[in-house]
């Protein structure tokens, strides 16, 4: 599952506005009042995904005292910040639409109206998009160690080379010169076979 691109986010963004724009230019005479709800709802969820993520973040991060997650349930988040960050980018590009065309009219009341309900919930939108994305981020395992970081067998850490030869514990890497003077020499492979047979190991 590949993480959530922010300029696909802004397409849908426009994409949203251009709608919302249209729709509030054809409709405005019909249109009831734009509702609160939507971003009162967005800005719940976008709090809600925030503590998620923090939670989240401390139980991936393999500390002993961290609670253990289910390994399923780390793909449903990942589904879930990715449909709240998508979501919240239509809802915001609608609502930027809206207030964008309402701009003209704040000098009735109906329009005043509408234009502060569509900035409201532009902004719920944004923090309901960087909560996802946080929570999506999240999700995601920190980094292994590299081996020169974790300790060797006399409790020291992993050194470097020197001359040929790695420095550390017993498990280290010996120099090349070393072992190929540990490997016999072809005479003395040849003086312990029977002379008889000598020539088929030569």
């Amino acid at each position: 599952m590949q993480p959530t691109k922010t300029w696909s986010l802004l397409v849908v963004a426009v994409i949203g506005a251009a709608f919302g724009w249209v729709i509030v230019s054809a409709t405005l005479t019909y249109l009831p009042p734009l509702p609160w709800t939507i971003g009162s709802a967005m800005i719940l969820l976008a709090f809600a995904e925030l503590l998620l993520g923090r939670n989240l973040r401390v139980r991936l991060s393999g500390k002993p005292q961290a609670k253990p997650i289910q390994p399923m349930a780390v793909p449903r988040i990942v589904a879930l910040a990715k449909a709240s960050s998508v979501t919240a980018a239509a809802f915001g590009g609608i609502a930027g639409g809206i207030g964008g065309y309402l701009l003209g009219s704040l000098g009735k009341p109906v329009p005043a109206h509408d234009a502060l309900v569509a900035g409201f919930t532009l902004a719920t939108a944004a923090a309901l998009v960087a909560a996802a994305l946080y929570l999506e981020r999240s999700c995601r395992t920190p980094e292994p160690p590299d081996d020169d970081d974790l300790p060797s067998h006399n409790g020291q850490h992993g050194g470097g080379f020197h001359g040929g030869r790695r420095l550390g514990g017993h498990g280290g890497r010996l120099d090349a010169p070393h072992i190929r003077r540990s490997w016999p020499s072809r005479a003395s492979l040849c003086s312990s076979v029977p002379t008889g047979t000598r020539k088929d190991w030569i």
